[in-house]
């Protein structure tokens, strides 16, 4: 098609906001997910779904947490603060099992 002429591009529209950032990409886990991840599989998934705070339900049975809100929960915790846990906060924020 020689003769035919393509469309000129739209421009972006500028609204200062090209020095915002874009939020933390927000994963959701579900029961077993925490456990493996925060508790290393020491608890269940029943544990999970009964004791840790901030579910929330998508449908019948789909309950999912935001990883962020787990990790802040198990880090302010009184038990985090105790001698044996200080290993673990490092891995903790860093997403990392220990």
């Amino acid at each position: 098609m020689a003769g035919r002429m393509s469309k000129p591009r739209p421009q972006a529209l500028d609204f200062g906001l090209a020095s915002v950032q874009a939020p933390a990409r927000i994963r959701l886990l579900n029961a077993e997910q925490v456990s493996d991840q925060f508790f290393g599989g020491s608890v269940t998934p029943r544990w999970v779904r009964l004791n840790v705070p901030g579910k929330r339900k998508y449908g019948h049975r789909t309950v999912l947490w935001m990883e962020h809100e787990v990790r802040e929960w198990i880090l302010s915790s009184p038990v985090t603060n105790s001698l044996d846990w200080q290993s673990h906060k490092g891995s903790l924020l860093l997403g990392r099992k220990s």
